[in-house]
């Protein structure tokens, strides 16, 4: 006996997956500029960056999400001291646009659950490999990637409570923010989220994809970055500021960064903002 229900359902008959991943992005890591062959969805993880198209410039933080449309040029940039870990999504078919009226996604951002997100492309790319098996299992993942778009949809339900892990990290890097030049450790955020050092590590492997380390070392040397480019402070004083105690290992750390030392960068600096005036 057929369903009544079912048989009312819409059914997209032509979509197909062009591809999904995730990207854990250094600070103003960029991908682009480019143009997208298909729909291309892309939502915001953890941390923050921005979406170019043309001339307009739309920031994104997490589980916010935006659409660009095939042909449409399109540029990202990671946010320079929390930077983004980002889902993307490329879909076409004759039904993609169908889908997306019906997902209430259009020119305006969405919000979305992008861990759930991020899960399911992992998922997805353990699939990317030859055989009908995983071409049917990569399809079923594509819709699997559409219904959790749908429960995010405007109007619908109000997001649900931060997860427990991703709270840690927003208030262990909320910390470093805020005292990063106070010669911290990671053992003093650690403490400060009463959590053992080591878990506090998985959880920022797991959420942002780097270290609490990694993390608090180039959120230092970002800040570095922006003095030497915009201060007349000594090295110096700048490695004080940013939280290093001896500014030699301040200025071997940079040039691992950076690739120059502060000296060298601060006049190469200098000179192209002459050259650009």
């Amino acid at each position: 006996m057929t369903d009544a229900r079912l048989q009312a359902l819409e059914r997209y008959t032509d979509i197909h997956l062009c591809g999904c991943g995730v990207l854990r992005c250094a600070p103003r890591e960029t991908q682009g500029p480019t143009i997208s062959g298909a729909y291309f969805l892309c939502c915001a993880a953890a941390g923050k960056g921005r979406v170019r198209t043309g001339d307009a410039s739309l920031a994104l933080e997490a589980d916010r999400g935006v659409l660009i449309a095939p042909n449409q040029g399109y540029s990202l940039e990671a946010d320079e001291f929390d930077p983004w870990t980002l889902f993307w999504l490329a879909f076409d078919g004759a039904s993609a646009g169908a889908c997306l009226r019906a997902l209430e996604i259009g020119a305006e951002p969405f919000r979305c659950d992008a861990a759930a997100l991020c899960s399911l492309a992992e998922e997805a790319q353990r699939l990317d490999a030859p055989g009908p098996e995983n071409e049917f299992l990569l399809q079923a993942q594509l819709f699997r990637l559409l219904a959790c778009l749908a429960r995010r949809v405007p109007g619908q339900a109000a997001q649900p409570a931060e997860g427990k892990e991703s709270q840690h990290v927003r208030r262990a890097a909320e910390y470093i923010r805020t005292h990063y030049s106070e010669g911290i450790s990671v053992a003093d955020v650690a403490a400060y989220l009463s959590l053992n050092r080591s878990y506090m590590t998985t959880l920022f492997q797991r959420v942002l994809g780097t270290s609490p380390q990694e993390y608090l070392a180039r959120y230092r040397l970002a800040r570095a970055e922006e003095h030497l480019t915009h201060s007349d402070a000594t090295i110096a004083a700048i490695a004080y500021s940013c939280g290093y105690q001896d500014p030699q290992v301040f200025s071997k750390a940079f040039r691992q960064r950076y690739g120059l030392t502060p000296a060298k960068y601060r006049a190469a600096a200098a000179q192209k903002g002459t050259d650009g005036g």
